[in-house]
C-alpha cells in the first residue's frame, strides 16, 4: 500500500504541475480558471478547497476526465474510500478514456478492497491488467491473490481486542517499532517528529500508561536513530543509526555495551554486517549472540529480506545468512522479532498472501531445526492497512504493535502503539526469568567463573560465557523445562546443579540461583562434606546405561579435568534400597565405572581416576519416600591432589 500511495501521489503532482499553464478546450473560460486554481490548491496540499473547485467543474462538465481523476485522488488521499470508489469507477467506465487515466480501474478496485469488498474488487484489478498499463500490474496481481484469502479470513475472524498505550504525544508525532526492557518497566520505541526519527524510551507509570519520552544519553549525538533490540542479559543493545558519517549505507546497525551500569558506544558493526544499502530492525535471539535483521543487501529474494548473524567469540560478526525462501519473498520482509522461547519467529511481509498490505506472520522452529511455513496471524489482527511491527511479552500472549488503524482518516500515516492478547494458535510459549550468582563458598565474594546453562533434555546451550566481576547472569528461559547450570574455574571445584525454575518468575522477581564454589584443598583424605554430587548424571532404570541428558554435564567435567591436569578424582556410585543388597552393590559399581569409561573415551588419563560402588549402604535421604530414594540414586565426585587406589 505505501508504495502504491507514493506512486499515486507522485503522479498526481506531475499532472498538477503540468496542468497549471494548460488550457482545456472542453472548459469555458470561467471553469478553466476554477480548474487551474483548484490544481494549484491540490499541489499545495489544500485538499478540501481543491475538491470544492473540481466538483464545481464536474457539476458543469460531468465527463471532464482530469477533474474526475483529481476528485478521486483527493478522496483516496483522505482515506474516504466510500467516495473514492464511485469517483474512479465513473471515470474508468467513460468512453474514450485517456490512457493517462487507465489506472482508474486499479484505484477503483483498490478503493473497494479498502472497504473490505474483496471479491467485488477483483474484476476491476483484472480489467486494469487487460488495459496493458504497467504501472500497477504487479500490485493488481497481488491484490487478486490476496482477495480470496482476505474474504475467507473476514468470515473466520480471530479474537482481537486492542487497547491503546497512553504516551504523551502531539497529534502529528508518530511512534512505532516498540520494545520493552526485561523488567517490563521501560518501553523503547522510534519517535518520528517533523521528519526526524529518534530512538526514545519512556518509563511505565501505570498499566498501559507511560511518562515523558527521553533519548538515551549515549545516542544524543546522532541525528537519526531508530529500531533497537536489547540482549537477554540487558548488557548489549543493537540500534539502527541512519545517515551518519560513520555509516556505510543509508542505515546501519550499531552495538552498545553496558559495563558497570554505564553504556559504551555505540560502534558500527562494520562491513561484515552493514552494506552500502539499508540494514535495520534488529532482534536478539535468546542466546544473546545471534541476531536477526532486515536488509536490502544483494543476494536476497526480493526487496528487503530477513537475515541473521552472530557475535563470535573473538567479538567479530558472522557473515550474515539469508533466512531463505520460506520466510523471504520477491516482496519485502521486515521487523523480525524472535520471542525469548527461541522457537516463535514473528515478522512483517507484503510478499506472502495476506490481507493486502504488510501483514504479521509467525514461523515456528521445527524439531528438525528449520523454520516452518509462515502463518498469517489472521483477521482482524491483520487488516487492509500496514500492520506491525510487533513485540511479544515474556508471557507469550501480550503483544505490542504499532499501526495507524485506530487513527481517524485525517491522521492515517500517524502511528500509535497498542496492545492485545494473541490467540492460542499464534501465541509463543511463556518464559521465565533466572538470576544466577557464583561466589566463593568461604568469602562470599563473586567469582568470574566459566558458566554454562543448558537445556537438560536437548543438551542445547542457552548460556556459555565467562562471568564479569559481578559473578552473575540474568537470563530468560522457556518455562516448564529442566536445566543444568555448570560453573568451573581454575583452583575451584567443578559445580553442577539441575533445576526447574518457577513458572511465575518475572524479570522483577526472577528465580534465584546462588552457586557456591569451593577451592581445591590439598588432602589425601575424603572428609565428610567434601563430595560433589553430579546431579545431572542419570542412568536408565536398573541399568548402567547413561541417559542422554547426562552427556552435557559429563562434557563439562571433561573440560574441567583437562584444564586442571594436576587433580585426581574418585567417582562413587550409589543406589536406593529397592532390591537385593548384592544387586545394588554390583549396579553401583557398574554405574561408577560407566562414568570413568566415558571420561577415558574423551581423553582423560585412566590413572587420574578410580571408580567405587557403595550400593545402598550410604544413603543421604530417607529411603521410605520416592523423593528420598531419588536423592540416594546418585553419582558423586571427589577431587584429590593424589589418588588412593582401592
Amino acid at each position: 500500500m505505501i508504495r502504491t500511495v507514493f506512486l499515486f501521489l507522485s503522479l498526481i503532482l506531475i499532472f498538477s504541475s503540468c496542468s497549471f499553464s494548460q488550457s482545456d478546450s472542453e472548459l469555458n473560460r470561467r471553469h478553466q480558471r476554477i480548474f487551474d486554481e483548484s490544481s494549484e490548491l491540490l499541489a499545495r496540499g489544500q485538499l478540501q478547497s481543491a475538491l470544492e473547485g473540481f466538483e464545481r467543474v464536474i457539476q458543469r462538465y460531468p465527463n471532464h476526465q482530469l477533474s474526475n481523476y483529481y476528485r478521486g485522488t483527493i478522496f483516496y488521499r483522505k482515506h474516504d474510500f466510500e467516495k473514492a470508489y464511485p469517483a474512479f469507477s465513473h471515470l474508468a467506465k467513460m468512453d474514450n478514456l485517456d490512457r493517462a487515466y487507465l489506472d482508474s480501474w486499479f484505484f477503483a478496485g483498490r478503493s473497494l478492497y479498502m472497504r473490505e469488498e474483496f471479491k467485488s474488487s477483483v474484476p476491476y484489478f483484472k480489467k486494469y491488467i487487460q488495459t496493458g498499463d504497467l504501472r500497477f500490474r504487479s500490485e493488481s496481481e497481488r491484490y487478486i491473490e490476496n482477495a480470496y484469502f482476505a474474504s475467507e479470513a473476514v468470515r473466520n475472524p480471530v479474537s482481537f481486542n486492542p487497547e491503546l498505550i497512553d504516551i504523551p504525544l502531539t497529534e502529528r508525532q508518530s511512534v512505532y517499532l516498540p520494545m520493552k526492557s526485561l523488567d517490563g518497566n521501560i518501553l523503547f520505541f522510534t519517535l518520528r517528529d517533523r521528519g526526524t526519527e529518534r530512538l526514545v524510551f519512556s518509563n511505565r507509570i501505570a498499566a498501559r500508561k507511560y511518562g515523558e519520552m527521553t533519548v538515551p544519553d549515549f545516542l544524543t549525538r546522532f541525528r537519526q536513530t531508530a529500531a533497537s533490540s536489547l540482549s537477554p542479559d540487558g548488557n548489549l543493545l543493537l540500534v539502527t543509526i541512519c545517515n551518519d558519517p560513520t555509516g556505510l549505507g543509508s542505515c546501519d546497525l550499531y552495538i552498545a555495551f553496558q559495563r558497570d551500569g554505564r553504556w559504551e558506544g555505540p560502534y558500527n558493526l562494520g562491513a561484515s554486517v552493514n552494506t552500502s544499502g539499508w540494514e535495520s530492525q534488529p532482534s536478539f535471539a535468546p542466546d544473546g549472540r545471534t541476531f536477526y535483521f532486515s536488509s536490502e543487501r544483494p543476494g536476497g529474494y526480493g526487496g528487503r529480506d530477513i537475515w541473521y548473524s552472530r557475535i563470535l567469540d573473538d567479538g567479530t560478526f558472522m557473515e550474515p545468512v539469508n533466512m531463505g525462501p520460506k520466510i523471504n519473498t520477491p516482496g519485502n520482509e521486515e521487523s523480525p522479532f524472535i520471542h525469548p522461547d527461541g522457537q516463535s519467529f514473528y515478522f512483517n511481509s507484503n510478499g506472502h498472501v495476506g490481507m493486502g498490505d504488510f501483514d504479521m506472520y509467525l514461523s515456528r522452529l521445527g524439531e528438525n531445526g528449520e523454520w516452518g511455513e509462515p502463518l498469517n496471524l489472521g483477521y482482524p489482527i491483520n487488516s487492509v492497512y500496514h500492520d506491525g511491527a510487533m513485540y511479544v511479552d515474556s508471557d507469550g500472549v501480550t503483544a505490542y504493535v504499532a499501526s495507524d488503524r485506530l487513527q481517524p482518516p485525517e491522521l492515517k500515516g500517524i502511528y500509535r502503539i497498542f496492545t492485545f492478547e494473541l490467540p492460542d494458535e499464534v501465541a509463543a510459549d511463556p518464559v521465565t526469568f533466572i538470576r544466577a550468582t557464583v561466589m566463593d563458598a568461604e568469602t562470599k565474594e563473586p567469582i568470574p567463573a566459566n558458566v554454562r546453562l543448558t537445556d537438560w533434555l536437548s543438551g542445547e546451550d542457552l548460556v556459555n560465557k565467562t562471568l564479569g566481576v559481578s559473578g552473575s547472569i540474568f537470563s530468560v528461559l522457556p518455562s516448564g523445562k529442566s536445566y543444568v547450570f555448570n560453573s568451573s574455574m581454575k583452583g575451584y571445584r567443578f559445580v553442577s546443579e539441575r533445576f526447574e525454575p518457577d513458572e511465575g518468575a518475572s524479570a522483577e522477581d526472577p528465580f534465584s540461583l546462588n552457586i557456591k564454589m569451593h577451592k581445591i584443598v590439598e588432602t589425601d583424605a575424603l572428609a565428610e562434606g567434601e563430595r560433589i554430587v553430579l546431579e545431572n548424571v542419570l542412568f536408565r532404570t536398573g541399568s548402567a546405561e547413561l541417559e542422554k541428558g547426562s552427556f552435557t554435564e559429563l562434557e563439562q567435567l571433561v573440560e574441567y579435568l583437562k584444564s586442571n591436569e594436576n587433580i585426581h578424582i574418585e567417582l562413587h556410585g550409589h543406589t536406593d534400597n529397592i532390591g537385593r543388597d548384592e544387586d545394588n552393590q554390583f549396579l553401583s559399581e557398574l554405574r561408577a565405572g560407566a562414568v570413568v569409561e566415558f571420561l577415558i573415551q574423551k581423553g582423560i588419563d585412566s590413572d587420574r581416576m578410580v571408580a567405587k560402588g557403595f550400593g545402598s549402604s550410604r544413603p543421604i535421604a530417607d529411603n521410605e519416600t520416592e523423593d528420598g530414594r531419588r536423592k540416594n540414586r546418585r553419582t558423586e565426585l571427589f577431587i584429590l591432589s593424589s589418588l588412593r587406589r582401592p
